[in-house]
């Protein structure tokens, strides 16, 4: 990790180069609120994209976020995203959460403190990365956007028991996926996959689900909707209830041109109506929680 702190860019470029035919937009990399001095910021933000999604998952938010916190902007990318189906295929569970170790390793190196934001499954691996104190450490706050604590599926469950890599292909065929619905879609998102790369996502939903959340007194903010057809947003409220540094939950309502299955909450790829009151609402809660200040 010495060479991270060296030189977090180079050591982030290799990285890259060595995963493999990256897509540019999904490649790990840090946007510095200074680009000519690269110094550490008071407070820095890390983004952890969800499943099958990249950087672009959520843009211009975290960079609007960056700007208005002057803060440092790190973009991780989850093992086999970003690539191609055949990588989403080979990911496990132990290898996301190596990822959000790192991003948070990271976050530390460009920033005296971090304030970690995460999407859908992003958001899963982030609380369990927040379940350990070694990768909390320094961490100001959660954002969570439309977390992913159950799926909102028939079956679901079954993606979280042990030989589900050898049995989902059996009971719902080898692939899944279809046409992108948007160019941002097509080239933000994985959007034709093995099956087998649902067994680490039910794998980190079941951890998260018997994560004691409890136990994490990190502030968290819950972003989410309650139109939300892809996660349960029931069970989100449920886990902000019980999170041990107080959470508080922001509900958006989706308008005509956003996500119509309410799940990607901000972002011009799918929710651009929703962005800034978003992004306002993250704000405000940061200002009151004075995670901002110095």
């Amino acid at each position: 990790m010495s060479e991270m702190h060296a030189d977090p860019d180079a050591w982030l470029s290799a990285q890259e180069d060595a995963a493999g035919r990256v897509r540019p937009a999904a490649r790990k990399r840090i946007l510095w609120a200074d680009p000519d001095r690269r110094a550490r910021t008071p407070l820095s933000l890390v983004y952890v994209h969800g499943f099958s999604a990249s950087a672009a998952e959520t843009r211009p938010l975290p960079d609007q976020l960056a700007q208005a916190l002057g803060a440092n902007l790190h973009f991780t990318r989850l093992t086999g995203h970003g690539i191609d189906g055949a990588a989403m295929g080979r990911a496990s569970l132990p290898a996301w959460r190596a990822d959000v170790a790192e991003a948070l390793a990271v976050g530390r190196a460009i920033g005296e403190r971090v304030l970690v934001m995460a999407t859908s499954t992003g958001a899963t691996l982030a609380t369990l990365a927040l379940t350990q104190a070694r990768t909390r450490a320094d961490v100001a706050g959660a954002v969570f956007l439309a977390p992913n604590f159950a799926i909102r599926a028939r079956g679901a469950a079954l993606l979280g028991l042990p030989g589900a890599r050898w049995f989902v292909p059996r009971v719902i065929g080898p692939s899944r996926g279809g046409a992108p619905l948007n160019p941002g879609h097509a080239e933000g998102w994985i959007t034709e996959y093995p099956t087998t790369a649902l067994a680490p996502l039910g794998a980190a939903v079941a951890a998260a689900r018997r994560a004691p959340v409890q136990r994490i007194g990190v502030p968290a903010l819950f972003v989410l909707s309650d139109q939300d057809q892809v996660v349960r947003a029931d069970r989100s409220r449920l886990v902000a209830a019980r999170w041990g540094g107080g959470a508080e939950v922001l509900a958006v309502t989706p308008g005509p041109g956003d996500d119509p299955a309410g799940h990607v909450i901000a972002g011009d790829v799918f929710s651009p109506g929703l962005t800034e009151k978003v992004r306002e609402g993250i704000l405000d809660w940061i200002a009151r929680r004075g995670i901002a200040a110095p």
